[in-house]
């Protein structure tokens, strides 16, 4: 029922992340950042939000919003030190987004 859920709030966010704006995103960003910095990475809300973002089909990544990827990238990429899957999907985001950290 939780993982449902939370399956949930990550699709609501995916809709709100594709209509948002430059702010708004760096705002989303720093929520999930945040959350990361919490220790709150385990939680599945949070894991969630944090593969939307990087599967995005086109994230609005250009000069204003790319420091912002930077750092969710760099923080998930911390937080996720064990798990080769969400690895892959950060140095792909890198990679497609021209991202470096």
């Amino acid at each position: 029922m939780k993982q449902q859920n939370s399956k949930q709030m990550a699709k609501d966010f995916q809709k709100s992340l594709e209509n948002a704006d430059n702010s708004t995103i760096i705002a989303m960003i720093e929520e999930v950042c945040n959350q990361m910095q919490a220790s709150q990475f385990k939680k599945p809300e949070t894991k969630h939000k944090v593969e939307v973002m990087l599967r995005n089909k086109r994230p609005q990544v250009n000069n204003i919003t790319r420091d912002a990827y930077r750092k969710l990238c760099l923080y998930a990429r911390c937080c996720t030190s064990c798990n080769s899957a969400m690895l892959k999907l950060i140095a792909s985001f890198e990679k497609t987004n021209a991202i470096t950290v």
